[in-house]
């Protein structure tokens, strides 16, 4: 509506005594201040609209050969939706009805027009209209597609959201669109509706007069996102429940089928075995071929192993090289030493990958339900005991778990029980081994060593107590008490002393053992130069970057890095040249071997020679006679530890190792 207070009349009307008799009674009306415009056909009334911006228009009912409905339809399709009042002379209601039904504001006798009667039907008609085009601008821009119909599926209201919907639907008009799509909505009562690739959420909502508002909610993005994380949680289950790198059911599948198997076992009175498979010799081909190969032969393995399996039984994978089945005895199934030979004979055999012809072998063990466990624990745990002998036996790499073997698990959960007592009351203690100078015979250091006393076994060596401890989730714990212990110890020593502690790679890889370090060295008060971390060269392949960075970190507090074993693991020139160690470790292996091996010396001098071009400090282990020594001093080997120089012994027995003499004395001995 314009902002001037005057409305704008239209009288479209073909008798001019009729037109200014509307005009006369409508200047009668004090409460309308209005401006007249006259129109004596549908034409004439038609350009009047588009010249002028009229507010209502009184049209006569009869206009020559057409009528005033005949205006209504005229001036709709042009798209003005300005109210119309038909004036008639005629009395019948269904004319009445006819001119209403064609969209009329209303509908006035001639006969009985008068000023309070017409100024009553324009107000009512301009606010009627006003609140028409309030909810049309209302429902045009509501976040859907409305349409609001009466009793007849007739359109009262719609918005464009709605025509293009319909339009959409059908390739004719879009009148017959709108009437489809209404038909379709009324007649398939349902919550949703789908368009082409698009999602509408469908409200239908009654009316008094029992019509009905439509209204089509697009919910594609909605529905398709939740369609995404759907797939994102199917993803994330199957991965869950699934190796990443063999897509077998992983330890968590493997957990929960063995909890059916055993209701099923139950419940009809049957047995099943678990069947534990270890390739022999995968870590040669991680370090021949590398890892793309190592990983590539498990996937091969895994489809091989796949291959062989019926529907009794099932297939998982562990961790590393190490897969598990479940075979169920039934009176139909083989029995589970012809299904391991068959798994046997399927990856115990050649792969090609990448041109490189490989093999690794298998080790099988099995366990039966119930006969050696009621439980997962028990039953992996015998099958393990039962897979490490078939890897020893010259004979067989399949082996059924039998009583003999007992005594071997029986001792291993002792340890495993006594072990986390044994770190909780410190009952573990800490041996030093010497380090001295070659030439000199001048000590320069500790090696600090796990030892423990079981009050059973007596004395249990590192080689079994810490793979008790890893598999246990206590190394961490053992790693954290011998690294506190020894600096507690070393903090007493002459100040020249250092002392070497070993770093395992869970320590490495899954603590926070920067922050353990320090508190170890606060809380001691021994200097950070006095204090020499061992680590071994395959922490470094597993996990080169946060190993590196872990170890920088460490390195810039004064602490020294020191490869251990050095010559046995992978011997990557590339960790090496990434990060300036202070020490190589020869390992024992190649000393002891001196004398006795021709390409032993050989080894040894090229891994002096490598580190004497990289500045690094070697250390020779395993120093037992004076040909070793004398080796080394050839060699120009700066430092020595072995039984020659000394054997590990106690905080109190280690004093007597601060005299030289006394290490001169040792050596002639």
């Amino acid at each position: 509506m314009r902002s001037d207070p005057k409305f704008n009349i239209l009288i479209v009307d073909d008798d001019e005594d009729d037109a200014y008799l509307v005009s006369d009674t409508l200047s009668e009306i004090t409460n309308i201040e209005c401006n007249i415009f006259t129109a004596t056909s549908s034409n004439e009334g038609l350009k009047s609209l588009q010249l002028h911006e009229i507010d209502i228009i009184l049209c006569d009912y009869l206009l020559g050969a057409n009528s005033g409905i005949d205006f209504i339809n005229l001036i709709r399709e042009n798209q003005f939706e300005t109210p119309v009042i038909l004036l008639t002379g005629m009395g019948d209601k269904s004319v009445d009805h006819a001119a209403l039904e064609a969209g009329a504001s209303d509908y006035l006798s001639k006969e009985s027009i008068t000023p309070d009667v017409l100024d009553r039907a324009i107000r009512y008609a301009i606010a009627n209209f006003s609140r028409h085009r309030l909810m049309q601008t209302v429902v045009q821009n509501a976040n859907a597609a409305v349409a609001v119909i009466d009793q007849n599926q007739d359109v009262v209201l719609s918005n464009s959201g709605f025509k293009e919907l319909a339009q959409r639907t059908c390739d004719v008009s879009i009148e017959f669109c709108m009437e489809n799509l209404i038909q379709y909505i009324i007649e398939n009562e349902s919550d949703d509706l789908t368009i082409g690739e698009e999602v509408f959420d469908l409200n239908v909502s009654s009316l008094p007069d029992d019509g009905k508002v439509i209204m089509l909610y697009d919910v594609t993005e909605r529905v398709k996102a939740l369609e995404e994380r759907k797939e994102a949680q199917r993803r994330i289950s199957h991965l869950a429940m699934h190796d990443g790198l063999t897509g077998l059911p992983n330890r968590s599948s493997f957990n929960l089928k063995i909890e059916d198997e055993i209701s099923i076992a139950n419940s009809s009175d049957c047995s099943f075995d678990i069947l534990l498979l270890d390739l022999d010799r995968f870590k040669e081909v991680n370090d021949v071929f590398g890892h793309k190969v190592g990983d590539e032969l498990l996937i091969n393995v895994a489809n091989m192993l796949q291959e062989e399996l019926n529907e009794h039984q099932f297939l998982a994978r562990l961790g590393g090289d190490e897969f598990v089945a479940i075979h169920r005895n039934t009176s139909e199934n083989e029995n589970s030493i012809i299904f391991a030979n068959r798994l046997y004979n399927a990856i115990n055999r050649f792969f090609e990958i990448d041109d490189k012809i490989v093999s690794a072998g298998v080790s099988i063990g099995i366990s039966t339900y119930p006969d050696h466990g009621n439980s997962l624990e028990d039953l992996l745990s015998n099958a393990d005991v039962a897979m490490y002998r078939a890897k020893s036996n010259p004979t067989s790499r399949i082996l059924m778990f039998d009583e003999d073997m007992d005594e071997i698990v029986k001792r291993k959960r002792i340890l495993a029980h006594d072990l986390k007592f044994a770190l909780e009351q410190n009952e573990i203690e800490v041996h030093f081994q010497p380090q001295v100078l070659v030439k000199s015979r001048q000590i320069v250091g500790f090696e600090s060593l796990a030892r423990w006393k079981h009050p059973i076994y007596n004395n249990i060596g590192p080689s079994e107590f810490i793979p008790i401890a890893e598999e246990n989730g206590l190394i961490i714990q053992l790693g954290n008490y011998v690294l506190r212990k020894s600096c507690e110890i070393a903090a007493n020593w002459p100040e020249q002393i250092n002392v070497a502690v070993n770093v395992s790679a869970v320590q490495l890889k899954h603590s926070d053992l920067v922050s353990e370090v320090l508190d170890a060295l606060y809380s001691t008060g021994l200097s950070p130069t006095n204090l020499e971390l061992e680590i071994t060269e395959s922490v470094l392949i597993d996990d080169l970057e946060n190993s590196l960075r872990v170890l920088r970190q460490l390195k810039a507090m004064g602490i020294s890095i020191a490869v251990d074993d050095f010559g046995t693991g992978y011997s990557s020139l590339i960790s090496l040249v990434s990060f300036p160690f202070d020490k190589i470790k020869i390992d024992r292996s190649f000393i002891e071997k001196i004398g006795k091996h021709d390409k032993a010396p050989e080894i040894v001098r090229a891994i002096l020679g490598l580190a004497k071009s990289l500045n690094f400090c070697v250390l020779a282990e395993g120093v037992e006679n004076s040909a070793h020594v004398d080796f080394l001093v050839a060699e120009d080997c700066q430092e020595m530890q072995g039984y020659l120089i000394g054997k590990p012994a106690s905080q109190s027995e280690i004093l007597k190792y601060f005299s030289k003499q006394y290490i001169e004395d040792q050596m002639v001995a």
